[in-house]
């Protein structure tokens, strides 16, 4: 099932961002006086987002708290370098892994 954020929620101030490598979402969306929605993360957990987002190699279903995520192409191979990876479980802001890249949702706290 695709998802999208809503109109609604762009009108909020939520928007997906990419993080740093080896940030979490709480850390990427603080730094712009933001914070992380973990509705709108859930909602990007997907193949289709993360491919509008990065360049992936492939996309897989995975598990990690630092996911939906991309992973750094000059990480080792057993690391799945370029890849997109989709959480299948739990879904955090606050997980990070230094070989990936994050793609968050981030909100005005004002709108919270």
């Amino acid at each position: 099932q695709k998802h999208k954020l809503r109109r609604s929620d762009q009108a909020q101030g939520v928007v997906p961002q990419s993080t740093r490598r080896g940030e979490s979402c709480e850390q990427a969306c603080a730094r712009d006086g933001l914070i992380c929605n973990l509705g709108g993360l859930q909602a990007l957990n997907t193949c289709e987002a993360l491919e509008q987002h990065f360049q992936c190699s492939k996309c897989a279903d995975s598990i990690g708290a630092d996911q939906p995520a991309f992973v750094t192409t000059t990480a080792p191979t057993e690391s799945q370098p370029g890849a997109c990876l989709v959480n299948s479980g739990s879904i955090s802001c606050s997980g990070e892994h230094h070989l990936t890249t994050r793609l968050c949702v981030c909100a005005d706290p004002n709108w919270t």
